[in-house]
């Protein structure tokens, strides 16, 4: 990656100066970036933005480098909602699957108590464990889209 003087990045150098050395890049203005290490953050909750640049020299001290800053930011309510309604799709599926494993183990308890004998405990933990994902899976569902306006 490079940059200007003026700081804006450039991804791909122009097809001219594509084999130039540091130094004809330096002597049109680009410079390499290197980007300072990245800080952790809980990506669930936060974001990492360019917080700035600043000028430098390479290792060698003869030439120019532009070192990118990154800071943490918290996602906003509007982000939050987004990336949960990406996984509406992907949580409204797992449902389906608990709904489809549940059936043998559940069917099998109600017989055992239909009977009046006790249900297989392994079937029990069944229902239970996948009664508790699908519950967990439910508490992070969220509406496809905005309730539209009442007038």
């Amino acid at each position: 990656m490079y940059a200007t003087a003026k700081g804006a990045i450039i991804e791909a150098l122009p097809p001219d100066l594509a084999d130039s050395s540091d130094d004809t890049l330096a002597g049109h203005g680009i410079y390499h970036v290197r980007e300072s290490t990245l800080a952790s953050f809980d990506s669930a909750t936060q974001a990492l933005t360019m917080d700035g640049a600043a000028w430098g020299y390479d290792e060698s001290g003869s030439l120019p480098v532009i070192t990118l800053a990154w800071a943490v930011r918290s996602l906003t309510e509007a982000e939050l909602l987004a990336r949960a309604r990406a996984r509406r799709p992907e949580i409204v599926r797992r449902l389906h699957e608990i709904d489809a494993a549940s059936i043998r183990p559940a069917r099998a308890v109600a017989a055992a108590l239909a009977q009046g004998s006790a249900p297989d405990p392994a079937d029990v933990a069944k229902v239970a464990a996948l009664d508790a994902e699908a519950q967990a899976l439910r508490g992070q569902l969220v509406p496809e889209a905005d309730p539209p306006e009442v007038p």
